[in-house]
């Protein structure tokens, strides 16, 4: 749904990289692009292979439009969606991780296991947005050991705004469209700056209510 998008991964099995050479997704991987990839001596092995950006896009040199649009966003002083209540984050208990959000006045603060998540300059991430879309998982075909979310089709949407959550729907009526949110039969519409989105299985999630004062 992402329209071509490059994809950059480090390795995988023979039925994943078979499903990824099959795909219209842009191989920019390590082991299609080894010069693109180099090795920071600060980390140890195997988690120290990066890139940047500006190199994966100088792989892309045909793409001369934008892709369609992901998510639809309020322009500054717009209301929020309708049906929009105050929330203080969320929690989802995955399989293997439990992952909060908590809303600090202007991002949605991210903890995995109990531990702040940050990036490598120690500040912590926090999306303006944070999307839940409820899935259900089948099994992989290119390894039967894997998950796989099953992300055409609709199912319930819990979208994180502005210190607010929307209770709402997902619909993708075809893998090369984008998602689509709504509430009421309305698109919902995001804060302008990073979206998160979710993947959680049912009954994994609990949403964190606060007064509205």
């Amino acid at each position: 749904n992402l329209d071509r998008p490059l994809f950059a991964n480090s390795g995988g099995n023979a039925g994943a990289m078979d499903a990824v050479a099959g795909s219209t997704l842009v191989d920019v991987g390590h082991v299609a692009q080894p010069t693109a990839y180099y090795r920071e001596r600060s980390r140890r092995a195997p988690h120290n292979l990066y890139t940047t950006t500006e190199t994966l896009w100088s792989l892309h040199p045909d793409r001369d439009q934008p892709p369609p649009p992901q998510f639809t966003y309020r322009i500054d002083g717009d209301p929020l969606p309708d049906g929009a209540t105050p929330s203080e984050g969320l929690d989802i208990a995955f399989p293997t991780a439990d992952i909060s959000y908590r809303w600090n006045g202007s991002g949605w603060e991210r903890s995995q296991n109990g531990t702040a998540h940050v990036d490598a300059a120690r500040v912590r991430v926090a999306p303006a947005n944070v999307i839940v879309q409820v899935t259900e998982y089948g099994t992989s075909s290119a390894d039967s050991r894997s998950p796989e979310g099953i992300v055409v089709g609709s199912g319930e949407a819990l979208i994180f705004l502005s210190g607010h959550v929307v209770r709402g729907t997902w619909t993708r009526e075809r893998p090369e469209d984008p998602t689509v949110y709504t509430a009421d039969g309305r698109v919902v519409p995001l804060t302008p700056g990073r979206t998160w989105v979710a993947l959680a299985p049912p009954g994994t999630v609990t949403v964190r209510c606060r007064s509205a004062h």
